[in-house]
């Protein structure tokens, strides 16, 4: 995510119709990474490429969609963004894609503490509160304080 992300902007126009979306179940929980993060973290590869090993890299802020999305909601002055309920949840296939329903579905999280260890990584956005707002601020957009 970040101020470069289509799927906000959709979700600004979305919210300002006062839309109802599709939150997900709060017990599933993802990582959330700002692109400018993933940037820095793919440059630091580059300048040391090591050796065939898989890194996890999140800022270790794990959130519900849901969450996630209400709060980007707050940012922007919508109190109550609407959700989809979860009686709902059947009509909503009918509009939401069987890959998106996969990823709504799935609760994983992980640590970059060996990422950050190995290769003195840090986010600069530390959780997605402070990367959603700088998403605003990027658009020109004063975000609500909470």
């Amino acid at each position: 995510y970040g101020p470069q992300s289509s799927d906000l902007r959709l979700y600004v126009k979305a919210f300002a119709r006062r839309r109802p979306y599709f939150a997900g179940l709060p017990s599933h929980r993802a990582d959330w990474l700002h692109i400018s993060d993933a940037a820095t973290a793919l440059v630091r590869l580059t300048e040391r490429v090591p050796e065939a090993r898989v890194y996890n890299v999140v800022a270790d802020a794990p959130s519900s969609f849901g969450d996630f999305m209400d709060h980007f909601a707050r940012l922007l002055g919508v109190r109550h963004p609407l959700h989809i309920p979860r009686w709902g949840w059947g009509l909503a296939r009918t509009i939401i894609t069987q890959e998106q329903m996969e990823l709504l579905r799935l609760s994983t999280t992980a640590s970059s503490a060996r990422f950050r260890a190995e290769f003195g990584w840090q986010p600069q956005f530390p959780d997605y509160h402070a990367g959603l707002a700088d998403a605003l601020r990027a658009w020109g957009k004063t975000p609500v304080s909470l």
